[in-house]
């Protein structure tokens, strides 16, 4: 393409990104002309995610996409010095650095396009949040390949972190991710979070009880699959048993203060879930502020099932949590007695048609993680 005015070229190469191969290259002759447009197109494809500098002859630059994961790499130097920086502000916070680490490689996502850093919470909207932003971005997601996640749905492996092509703070170059950290960058920084009380039951009905691969060998205890199985004591029991050492290992039952990190990420605003349309009015209106076009529309997704979460707590239970997730309550303006109704609580019992049905679930939910036992062994 030539140098065009910037709205037009970045409308067409938006038009033509979601048919592109994995192998494909942009070519704009005239790189040099126009309203300087064309740089700025060359530095959102190379910065934003999914292309590389291939060549450059006079004024025409080529760019290919940046590789089977079509995720921009950092360079070794860059990506060295974003490391060494979070693991500094890990420490002086006295976190672990290799958590810190990997979370921040699974849970960013950045757009210097838009201009905003998302960052994941798991059961707060997260698959809803990574479906809207690979489809805004136009980002390549290379979703066809083996999975290394032990996903239940073909939809869930939008969390194949490695396949969504949109660069973490970890692929950013220094000076961006100084300026970012630093609270003057400008970019909408955001998290969703969730009620914590919320939160757990979500957890605990989508992962605990329907035996979720890699959640065995834990669930079996606690699925209170038989009929006239009483769920609220279940719950009550893996709460006292076993919530506090399983949160320190699986991130859908860790705390979300310790997932976010708020105390070195500078945070434009932290978005209750149970008040979704204040944050889509805020990040369109952000969006709308740096010219994007097009804006998709949110998809409710992978919501659970299951009754009233007040319903599965009884003082003793809501007690425990609020002392667990502490920070969670006191951070993010929740109240430790949202649990309360105001009516005397019936029982929470699984049917006898709930209990066919669940031990479906489960029965399949254990073939696939033999399967993916399977793909890791290559037998």
């Amino acid at each position: 393409m030539g140098a065009r005015d910037y709205g037009v070229m970045r409308a067409s190469i938006d038009n033509w990104l979601p048919f592109l191969s994995p192998e494909a290259s942009i070519v704009i002759h005239d790189a040099s002309g126009g309203d300087g447009g064309a740089a700025r197109i060359i530095a959102e494809l190379e910065v934003g995610g999914s292309f590389k500098r291939s060549a450059h002859v006079a004024n025409t630059i080529a760019l290919r996409r940046a590789g089977a994961r079509g995720r921009h790499k950092s360079t070794p130097i860059e990506r060295r010095s974003a490391v060494d920086l979070f693991r500094e502000y890990a420490r002086a916070h006295d976190r672990d650095p290799k958590f810190v680490l990997s979370r921040l490689e699974h849970s960013t996502f950045v757009s210097s396009r838009h201009r905003y850093v998302y960052i994941e919470t798991p059961k707060a909207a997260c698959t809803t949040m990574k479906y809207f932003v690979a489809e805004l971005e136009k980002a390549y997601c290379d979703l066809q390949r083996k999975p290394y996640l032990r996903e239940t749905r073909r939809s869930m492996l939008i969390h194949q972190r490695k396949y969504v092509g949109l660069p973490t703070l970890l692929d950013l170059k220094s000076e961006e991710l100084q300026s970012l950290l630093s609270g003057g960058s400008g970019y909408f920084i955001f998290g969703l979070v969730r009620n914590p009380f919320s939160r757990l039951v979500s957890a605990f009905e989508s992962k605990v009880r329907l035996l979720e691969p890699g959640f065995r060998q834990m669930g079996l205890r606690w699925t209170a699959a038989e009929a006239n199985d009483d769920v609220r004591e279940t719950f009550s029991n893996f709460v006292e048993k076993e919530l506090e050492a399983f949160g320190q290992i699986e991130h859908h039952f860790t705390a979300q203060y310790q997932l976010l990190f708020p105390e070195f990420i500078p945070y434009t605003k932290f978005f209750q879930l149970e008040h979704f349309a204040e944050f889509e009015r805020a990040f369109s209106a952000h969006l709308q502020s740096v010219g994007a076009k097009a804006i998709p529309q949110f998809k409710d997704r992978n919501r659970t099932v299951y009754p009233d979460w007040r319903l599965y707590y009884d003082r003793p239970t809501a007690e425990r949590v609020a002392k667990i997730f502490a920070k969670d309550f006191a951070t993010f303006g929740y109240d430790p007695h949202s649990w309360r109704i105001d009516r005397e609580a019936p029982e929470l019992r699984t049917s006898a048609a709930e209990a066919y049905w669940r031990k479906e679930v489960m029965e399949r939910n254990e073939l696939i993680e033999f399967l993916y036992e399977l793909l890791r062994t290559g037998q």
